[in-house]
């Protein structure tokens, strides 16, 4: 009995150290794993089971508060896709409604200031397509026209710049520096107007060799604002060309006749007092002769 027994202690004490050894379950949290662990004794044990605890329950808290937070994300997420979804049927319900007689009248014509859009003709699409064919075929033709312009301009720009190349030879002949002045100007005097003007006039080389020759007239139309550019070319050619202007020289002075030298005696003095060389009446004066008219008188 007392064998029986003593094996059934040893028996029940094997079986209560391998329920002690046994390892237990892992925790699904902190707040488990703190749960788990062995109550502290005393003294420095107590305080790290303490403090242990405490991170644990701090810790359990932050989860809860993100489980929070996600619950609020989440609710905010549902709550703004109701919102949207109330907004769209709203926006069903009032297009499945007749319009009234006072919406305003479609757009048949496409806009002046570009290219038509669908919701400027509320949507009407045979309406829509007509405005926009339209506008299309005006781009095409306003592109044509621009296109047409540009090349009309480089041919009469190549036109005049050909007459002006023939006229420049014909100058040079005449004057051989011409190249070495013309080439002389600095370009900053000569803008791109200034040479449109010079080359369509029909004295443009000797405009070009006169602004090389003339600082002060180069500087004054290359001064002049572009859109007058022109004008002041015209205005310098016509003082070019115009003649100088003739000086009337004064009449010239009557040259004296000498008097001719006579061989005859002089004549013989008179009785009333007249000198031999009284001037004669045509030589006088008028103050003179009426003077000597009027002596004559008295002394008759």
């Amino acid at each position: 009995m007392s064998t029986e027994t003593d094996t059934e202690q040893v028996s029940g004490g094997e079986a209560v150290a391998e329920e002690q050894t046994a390892p237990k379950p892992a925790p699904r949290s902190d707040a488990e794993a703190a749960q788990q662990e062995p109550p502290a004794t005393d003294g420095e044990g107590g305080d790290e089971a303490a403090k242990a605890k405490e991170e644990a329950d701090k810790k359990a808290a932050d989860e809860q508060a993100r489980s929070d937070r996600k619950k609020n994300r989440t609710r905010e997420y549902i709550d703004r896709l109701n919102r949207e979804n109330a907004e769209l049927r709203r926006q069903v319900s009032e297009s499945s409604q007749p319009r009234p007689a006072t919406t305003t009248p479609q757009r048949s014509t496409p806009p002046a200031d570009g290219e038509p859009t669908l919701d400027q003709f509320d949507f009407d699409i045979p309406a829509f397509s007509r405005a926009h064919a339209q506008w299309v075929v005006k781009q095409e033709l306003s592109a044509r026209e621009e296109q047409q312009k540009q090349t009309q301009a480089t041919q009469r720009q190549q036109e005049l710049q050909s007459s002006y190349n023939t006229r420049v030879e014909d100058f040079a002949e005449q004057t051989p520096d011409f190249y070495e002045v013309v080439g002389s100007i600095d370009p900053r005097y000569l803008p791109p107007q200034l040479q449109e003007a010079i080359i369509a006039h029909e004295n443009g080389p000797q405009i070009a060799y006169h602004l090389g020759t003339n600082d002060d007239d180069l500087w004054a139309v290359a001064s002049i604002r572009p859109e007058l550019m022109a004008d002041a070319v015209a205005r310098l050619a016509s003082r070019l060309t115009a003649a100088p202007p003739q000086v009337q020289s004064p009449p010239p002075a009557p040259v004296a006749t000498p008097k001719p030298i006579t061989r005859a005696p002089a004549p013989a003095p008179t009785v009333s007092g007249r000198a031999p060389t009284e001037t004669p009446p045509e030589k006088l004066t008028d103050d003179e002769w009426f003077k000597r008219e009027r002596e004559r008188q008295r002394k008759r």
